[in-house]
């Protein structure tokens, strides 16, 4: 029978793979929130507009934690995202929080050309086809 002290020996041993959340079990319990704040932190500073951080976190990390959301398909849906409003004026480029909140279920999925064919542009106007 292991001690705590030597299950956190044994944890920190461990190289954990913070892509990889999903299947996380009970022994790495101690790693978890330093993880997924490395996993929004990586997908934050690839945000093209800087604004409503903390709010953005708490629901990235919620939706980490209840396995709704991929890290790696976060950070393709927002690679696809970016596509989008490169041209784009920053300020028609939703915050950080409201784009995790709702708008990145516009991205994320499996058929990549299909967010980009559903929206035309012109300008900074977003019309809807």
């Amino acid at each position: 029978m292991t001690t705590n002290s030597q299950k956190i020996t044994l944890q920190q041993d461990k190289k954990f793979d913070y892509y990889n959340i999903n299947n996380i079990n009970k022994e790495n319990n101690i790693n978890i929130n330093a993880n997924f704040e490395k996993c929004f932190n990586e997908f934050y500073e690839q945000y093209p507009r800087k604004l409503g951080k903390a709010k953005a976190k708490k629901k990235y990390i919620s939706l980490l934690k209840k396995g709704k959301i991929e890290h790696e398909k976060m950070l393709e849906a927002l690679r696809r995202f970016k596509q989008v409003v490169k041209d784009r004026d920053k300020d028609f480029i939703p915050y950080c929080s409201t784009w995790v909140n709702s708008q990145y279920l516009d991205y994320y999925g499996d058929d990549p050309s299909s967010e980009v064919d559903r929206v035309k542009y012109k300008g900074n106007n977003l019309l809807d086809s």
